[in-house]
């Protein structure tokens, strides 16, 4: 034991540089590199965790996408409907039923385009298991 105090006192600056060396590693190979959230401003994530977060918001910029085409395409067809019948003078039974079923499933397709959102969402909210770690 006192050989090992002898040699910790004649070699200070050495078991200073080890002590270091060891923070040095650990800092470096054991804390996860951070970045400021998209969603949550305040938050830090790792870099799974602001995939999951950028595949969120990509998937909301579709759904708006296709609900906006949906709309247009529902407005183009109102339109042409409303032109035939000013054309023709009289209104058209099966127009009126096409586009009654139209109206529902423009209802469908918008209620599909929501539980498709929240089953992603809540899919993606769970970050993904870390190849690194297995």
């Amino acid at each position: 034991m006192s050989r090992l105090i002898d040699w910790i006192a004649e070699h200070p600056y050495k078991i200073i540089s080890i002590v270091l060396i060891i923070i040095l590693c650990l800092l470096a190979f054991a804390c996860q590199p951070k970045a400021g959230s998209m969603i949550e401003p305040g938050r830090m994530v790792n870099k799974f965790e602001l995939q999951a977060e950028l595949d969120i918001i990509i998937t909301r910029f579709e759904d708006k996408f296709e609900s906006l085409s949906q709309q247009e395409a529902f407005r183009h067809a109102l339109f042409n409907a409303s032109l035939d019948m000013f054309r023709t003078g009289t209104i058209d039974p099966l127009g009126v039923i096409l586009t009654l079923g139209g109206i529902l499933g423009f209802g469908a397709g918008a209620d599909d385009v929501r539980l498709r959102r929240k089953i992603k969402r809540t899919n993606l909210l769970t970050p993904p298991a870390d190849p690194a770690m297995t």
